[in-house]
This record gives C-alpha cells, sequence and structure tokens, in this order.
C-alpha cells in the first residue's frame, strides 16, 4: 500500500510539473480570441494530454490505469489557474471597448466539461491498450 500511495504522490507531483510547463508555454499562442473559460480548457487540456502520454510510457505495467488518472487533480488546478487569469486579462480589457460594446458571456462550465472530455479520451485510450495487449 506504501508503495502505491509514493508512486501517486510522486506521479501526481510530476505530472504537475509537466502541466505547469506545458500549459505556460500554451498561454502565449493558443486559443488568444477565445473567451476565458475556452482559453483555459484548450491550455489545460492540451497539456493534460501531453502529461497522461508522458505518464502512459513512464508508467509501469502493473499501474497502467494510473496513466490518465495521475494528471487529472494538475490538469483541473491548471484549469482554474488559467480561467482565471485570462478572465482578470478579459475584464481589464474591456475598459477600452467601444460604448455600447459588452463582454463574451463565459461559462466555465463549458471549458471545464471540455477539460472532462479529454481526460474521458484518454482514459478511454487507456483502456483500450490495455485491452489490446492482453489479447
Amino acid at each position: 500500500m506504501r508503495d502505491v500511495l509514493v508512486i501517486g504522490g510522486f506521479s501526481i507531483g510530476v505530472t504537475l510539473l509537466v502541466i505547469a510547463f506545458v500549459s505556460w508555454i500554451l498561454h502565449y499562442f493558443v486559443a488568444l480570441g477565445s473567451p476565458p473559460a475556452k482559453r483555459a480548457a484548450w491550455t489545460s487540456g492540451i497539456a493534460y494530454l501531453v502529461a497522461a502520454v508522458f505518464c502512459a510510457f513512464a508508467a509501469p505495467s502493473d499501474y497502467w490505469w494510473a496513466a490518465p488518472l495521475a494528471p487529472v487533480p494538475a490538469a483541473l488546478i491548471a484549469f482554474w489557474w488559467w480561467r482565471n487569469d485570462f478572465r482578470r486579462d478579459w475584464i481589464g480589457d474591456s475598459h477600452g471597448a467601444p460604448e455600447g460594446v459588452e463582454l463574451a458571456t463565459d461559462d466555465w462550465r463549458i471549458g471545464l466539461l471540455q477539460l472532462l472530455g479529454a481526460i474521458t479520451l484518454a482514459l478511454g485510450v487507456a483502456v483500450l491498450r490495455h485491452v489490446f495487449r492482453h489479447l
């Protein structure tokens, strides 16, 4: 049990670093004109997929199921972090908007659903990989 906790803590910590680094790079050029939640979903979703692929190759074969699950907490943290950062910038830019022009509505639930879609996709790929490996 202790080994599982050590491996889990290490993998979550490593994936947090991977997602933080990849999302920091991505935020400069991914979905720049999108509302904050959509931009955060794209940024953290792509970073999540990179971290899940990294985990798929780094995880021991006995822990195949952990590869898409380990980066989930880090991806959710990245989503909330970038959404708040992008929202602050989005609202700050509204002061220069012409009279009568309002900001587009930004629904955080849509961005979170996009991120959960990427997580579901990675989990499905891991399950299929495991199934086909043991046929």
